[in-house]
């Protein structure tokens, strides 16, 4: 079984390759990502059994707009602001990663 996340704008490829495969701008994350709003380590990608799942970092935050004071989501699944709450993953669905659309795929 092959799972990739790949980036819509730039069209690379990430595979995930770990039962636990961390994402974020940290250089010890099995995906690094280097673009803006991108937290050290920001969502969580598990395997369990045959599914997927991804989850809020445990640590990562919210994006306070300080100008109007209030909190903005830094990870959303399918347009869902993205918590604690593992979110099933199959084929097509869609992360957002601070500033980066990633499509979930698996083969």
């Amino acid at each position: 079984m092959a799972t990739y996340l790949i980036d819509q704008e730039t069209s690379e490829q990430y595979a995930v390759t770990e039962p636990t495969c961390t994402v974020g701008s940290g250089a010890n994350n099995n995906i690094v990502l280097n673009y803006d709003h991108v937290q050290s380590v920001h969502v969580n990608i598990d395997f369990r059994g045959d599914a997927c799942y991804a989850t809020l970092a445990p640590g990562a935050s919210k994006m306070r707009k300080f100008l109007f004071f209030f909190d903005i989501p830094t990870a959303k699944y399918n347009e869902i602001p993205l918590d604690g709450s593992p979110r099933k993953l199959t084929t097509g669905d869609r992360l957002l990663i601070g500033s980066r659309l990633l499509e979930f795929h698996l083969i």
